[in-house]
This record gives C-alpha cells, sequence and structure tokens, in this order.
C-alpha cells in the first residue's frame, strides 16, 4: 500500500515537473502573482489593527480561493 501510494506521488512530481519544463510559467496572469494583488486590494480595503479585521482578511481570501476551486470542479 505505501509503495503503491509512494508510486503515485512519485509519477505526480514527475509530471508536473515535466508539464512545467514544457509549459513553463504564463507570459501575463500568474495565478500566484494575481492572488497576490487581490490581497493587497483586500488588505486596503480590510486592514484594521485588530485580530477580527484580520480574521475577515483570511476569511475572505482563503473563502474566495474555495469558491473558485468549487466552480473550477463544477464547470
Amino acid at each position: 500500500m505505501f509503495a503503491t501510494r509512494r508510486r503515485g506521488r512519485f509519477a505526480g512530481v514527475l509530471l508536473g515537473y515535466l508539464a512545467d519544463l514544457a509549459l513553463g510559467d504564463p507570459q501575463r496572469g500568474h495565478p500566484v502573482a494575481m492572488f497576490g494583488k487581490a490581497a493587497a486590494v483586500v488588505e486596503r480595503v480590510t486592514y484594521r489593527d485588530t485580530r477580527i479585521a484580520g480574521a475577515v482578511h483570511v476569511g475572505v481570501l482563503v473563502g474566495g480561493v474555495g469558491v473558485l476551486g468549487v466552480a473550477a470542479q463544477r464547470a
């Protein structure tokens, strides 16, 4: 069981590595950069020096990613 799981992980890492070599990073619209820009906008709107504001900030960002993930999965 562990050997099968290990082989599956190895295959996933290898395929990801090969895809990265073949495709590389997008020229514009990199998902991590877009998330960073969105986080900066949310921070400008929600920033207060309180735990509640920090929780709202994290909740909006993580919740947004969750909603996008569910929408992509259902599409």
